[in-house]
């Protein structure tokens, strides 16, 4: 399988933690040359913007720059000759073990997979073990309030390893294939309604996408601190209770 990695950063206030992920990721080749967009910059982040249709006027800056260079990530990929490249944000703390645990990954979902969470939120991991039911505004209700065995989980595919995703946010560490990033283009549209992680699993537990994600025991091989925005757009999108 051919792979890249990038790692999506606006400036050099990380440049130690994006040293570290390289070091960590030097088994795989870097791409680089892929814009990244500082939402606080209000003439490039309106240059995205002009001529791109609808966006909610609840989204902060910094999500609306997420979300285009994530979609610059995607537009790489589908114009590239790789079969998936590997997302980290420059804040991601990349464990010694990625490459073993990457490789046991891909080698434990479908052939079909549209992308994998490396990192999995502590106060999502339980989302396991229950099964929810989504509307087609993202809104979502508990389709059954007793909680699933590991193997009963609605989530389980079989193996011991790797599980259909079952968070509902945190892009800190995803590996996305070429053909999940052609869907993903054509998905994203010309609206921007919702942060893109909220987006990205809200399609996934629709049936849209195709995601997977270590099981909820399994070592994280890729961690980070949560920060205020995340909270925030799991608020928003009552992705944390039932209703």
């Amino acid at each position: 399988m051919r792979l890249g990695f990038t790692v999506v950063s606006i400036d050099e206030s990380r440049a130690e933690s994006r040293r570290a992920i390289r070091e960590r990721m030097s088994f795989v080749s870097e791409v680089t040359g892929i814009d990244f967009v500082d939402g606080r910059d209000a003439a490039k982040l309106g240059s995205y913007l002009r001529g791109y249709g609808e966006t909610s006027g609840d989204l902060y800056e910094r999500e609306l720059g997420v979300w285009f260079s994530q979609m610059n990530c995607w537009r790489y990929l589908a114009g590239s000759d790789l079969d998936a490249l590997i997302v980290l944000e420059d804040d991601a703390v990349v464990d010694m073990a990625i490459e073993r645990a990457l490789g046991t990954f891909i080698g434990n979902v479908p052939a079909d997979w549209d992308f994998i969470s490396l990192h999995v939120p502590e106060d999502q991991k339980q989302d396991y073990f229950y099964a929810r039911t989504f509307r087609d505004d993202g809104t979502w209700y508990l389709a059954d309030p007793r909680g699933h065995t590991l193997e009963s989980s609605p989530h389980h595919i079989g193996n011991l390893i790797m599980a259909t995703a079952y968070q509902g946010y945190s892009i800190v560490a995803m590996v996305y294939s070429a053909a999940g990033a052609r869907k993903l283009l054509r998905l994203a549209g010309a609206a921007i309604r919702d942060p893109v992680d909220c987006f990205i699993f809200r399609e996934h537990h629709r049936g849209i996408l195709r995601g997977y994600a270590p099981k909820p025991y399994i070592r994280d091989c890729v961690t980070h601190k949560e920060h205020g925005t995340i909270a925030r757009a799991t608020r928003r999108h009552r992705d944390r209770a039932p209703g």
